[in-house]
Formats: structure tokens, C-alpha cells, sequence
């Protein structure tokens, strides 16, 4: 979906008319008749021809925030995608307590992430018309805001790709293989991979261990990024991931139910990727690095078996009670990497537990921190 900013809506284009409660004085007649509804995340093409639009509900007028917006632009695309087709144009609204360049972010943001299709690997895909592009209508200036949150976004979705791909089209080499694809792209970016004979050589037993069951071997896997003009020499953000490309518990095998969507286990190291390209991307003047821990927990003759003890890069002899606890061990070997490759200030992003998702649902993240102004930067980005 293309992107525009434009003074005006294109001709042919269908127009977004965001509804709250209480409405506007364009759609009030509409929302008293029952046709179209403030509620948050619906969504009705109304009319027909070039009298036609679409009313996206954002909930209560005094609430609408980023979030709101978001919701709205992704039904708006939905809506248009199970109709018409076509162009879609929402005008800023200069009445909300959100600025332009605000707008404009959390449109171009829900359009984008809303329009996201995780089918790929279907034979056939889901039907619908084609949402070529997308015009955000003002005379102020939200180029930049765009930009970003378009890249930002693209960059999301292709996290979300790597966490939809099955564990038999992304090995850990293969995930090697799409980092260095990446970085190929990008100014700035440099991507390596470490195999198991370097992997040995710097005593990385955790993440070894832990791949030791299966066919495919682990890889660890590096991407730096350095700016033309970092803002600070003595600062190197580290982002290191948990990439478990499958994870069946090994030994202390899962339960059978619901075990495919362990293929997602590397949801962490695939934000992490994302992450520094988008941050390479956008040419941020922070100088950064990416550590993706990449392996297969698999049981095997060769896996690992409760009891066993590994020793860790940094010296650290490590007993294993249960194999299905591999996630700290590989981010025990890739937390080093990147602190003795220099990172100063390092993020750790993990499917870790269960438990977090029992305890905090499917709308919220945990997180730890051991420096609290640290913490605070985190949660506020």
C-alpha cells in the first residue's frame, strides 16, 4: 500500500470520515439514523460512486488518542478491502487534541499494521480488493511523521512475517541467511553469523547445548549498525533475541496441543532484527548491535537430558533440570557476546514463559530491568 500526502483527495479516491461520540455535525445525522456507529474499530461504507465514504468509529470524542486512530485507519482498510478497493483518503482533523504529525503517525501505523495479511504461505490467500494506496489530506507538514511510521511499521510486519514462517523453512541457518539479506540493504548495517566451530571456540556450551538435538545447527547470529555520525561515541545499544526457530521441549517434551505455534518461539529475535533494521533505516545517530541466539530444541541420541551440566562463555556451569527451559540458556551465551563486543546499554526481548501470558494476557509485556532510569526510557519509547 502506497503512502501519499497530499493537499487534496485524489479524484476517485474513497473518503474516511472518522466518527466519535458526540459526533461531528457531518456525520450526526448519520449516527442519529443508525446507519454508522462512533464504536471504536467499526467501520461501513456508506453512499456510492463519488458520493461515497467510509465511517470509522474512534469511540468517545475526548478519548480518541493514538491508539483510537489506529483502530480507525485499520477498519477504514479492512472495509475498503471487503468492498470497493481502491484509494483510500482521510483528512486530519485539526479539532482533535492530537497534533497533525500525531495523526498522521497513528494512521499511516494502523493502515499498515491493520492491513496485515498472515497468510502468505496459504495456497490460496483471502479474498478482497486491492487497497492501493493510502492519502493522508492536509496542508501542514507530516512528511517526516510518515516516513517514519511507515518504516517503522514495514519493519514490524516483517517481524511478524519471520514469526509466521514454519520451522521448516526457517532453521537457524536460515535465519542467518535472512539477517545478511537484510543488512545487504541497508547502509550502515553489517550482519555475521557464528557457526558451531566458532561458537566452541569462544565456550558458548549454553546455546550449544541446546541445539545439540537437532539436525539443524545453532547459529549465533550479529548484526552491527554504525551511523556516519553518532551521537555518542561511548554508547552501543545491544539488542539481543531469543531465536528458537522450534521449540518441542526436548527431553521434557510439551504437551502435543497447540506445540505448532512453538515455531513462533523466535518472536524475540525477529523483533530484534526488525528492530535495528528499522533503526538503520531510519539513520538514527545511535551506534547499535543485534545478538540473535538462533537454535532447534529437539529431542534426540545427541539432545540435551535433564541432569546434564553445560558451561556458559562466561564460565558459569549451568545444571539443566528441564530442557524445556532452554531460553536462558541461549540468552545466557548471546547476553555475554554482546556485552564483551561492547554493547553499553543492552535489551533483552524473549518468548520467555508461559507465564508471562497467564499472568498478563495477549495486551501487555513484561519487563525487567536492573537500572531504573533505564527502565523508564524503555517503557516511555
Amino acid at each position: 500500500m502506497q503512502i501519499i500526502v497530499a493537499a487534496a483527495a485524489p479524484e476517485g479516491a474513497t473518503l474516511v470520515r472518522v466518527v466519535t461520540d458526540p459526533p461531528s455535525p457531518a456525520t450526526a445525522d448519520l449516527v442519529g439514523s443508525g446507519l454508522v456507529s462512533a464504536k471504536r474499530s467499526s467501520a461501513r461504507l456508506v453512499g456510492a460512486g463519488a458520493e461515497r465514504f467510509i465511517a470509522a468509529g474512534a469511540g468517545p470524542r475526548d478519548a480518541v488518542d493514538l491508539d483510537a486512530l489506529r483502530d480507525a485507519a485499520a477498519a477504514a482498510v479492512s472495509e475498503l478491502r471487503a468492498t470497493t478497493g481502491g484509494v483510500l483518503a482521510i483528512e486530519l482533523d485539526d479539532s482533535l487534541s492530537l497534533s497533525r504529525s500525531e495523526q498522521a503517525r497513528a494512521i499511516v501505523e494502523g493502515a499498515l499494521l491493520g492491513s496485515y495479511d498472515p497468510g502468505a504461505w496459504k495456497t490460496v490467500t483471502k479474498e478482497g480488493a486491492v487497497v492501493e494506496a493510502l492519502t493522508l489530506v492536509t496542508d501542514g507538514d507530516v512528511e517526516d511523521a510518515v516516513r517514519r511510521a511507515e518504516t517503522v511499521a514495514t519493519w514490524a510486519n516483517s517481524a511478524r512475517d519471520l514469526v509466521n514462517r514454519p520451522g521448516n523453512d526457517l532453521t537457524p541457518e536460515r535465519f542467518a541467511a535472512t539477517a545478511a539479506e537484510v543488512a545487504e540493504g541497508i547502509d550502515g548495517l553489517s550482519s555475521q553469523s557464528l557457526g558451531l566451530e566458532e561458537m566452541r571456540a569462544a565456550g558458548m556450551g549454553a546455546l550449544i547445548g541446546v541445539g545439540s538435538g537437532s539436525a539443524n545447527p545453532p547459529r549465533l547470529i550479529v548484526l552491527r549498525f554504525e551511523p556516519a555520525s553518532p551521537s555518542r561515541d561511548d554508547l552501543v545499544l545491544g539488542l539481543v533475541g531469543k531465536g528458537m526457530t522450534f521449540d518441542s521441549g526436548c527431553i521434557s517434551l510439551k504437551q502435543p496441543s497447540h506445540m505448532e505455534d512453538m515455531k513462533g518461539d523466535m518472536a524475540g529475535a525477529a523483533a530484534v532484527l526488525a528492530g535495528i533494521a528499522a533503526l538503520a533505516t531510519l539513520d538514527i545517530p545511535v551506534r547499535a548491535m543485534a545478538v540473535i541466539a538462533a537454535a532447534e530444541n529437539m529431542p534426540s541420541g545427541s539432545s540435551l537430558r535433564p541432569g546434564d551440566i553445560l558451561t556458559a562463555a562466561n564460565g558459569k556451569t549451568i545444571e539443566v533440570t528441564n530442557t524445556d527451559a532452554e531460553g536462558r540458556l541461549v540468552l545466557a551465551d548471546a547476553l555475554w557476546y554482546a556485552r564483551e563486543d561492547g554493547a553499553t546499554h543492552v535489551i533483552d526481548f524473549a518468548t520467555l514463559t508461559g507465564a508471562m501470558s497467564l499472568a498478563l494476557g495477549d495486551q501487555y509485556a513484561g519487563v525487567f530491568a536492573n537500572d531504573g532510569a533505564w527502565l523508564d526510557l524503555i517503557v516511555a519509547a
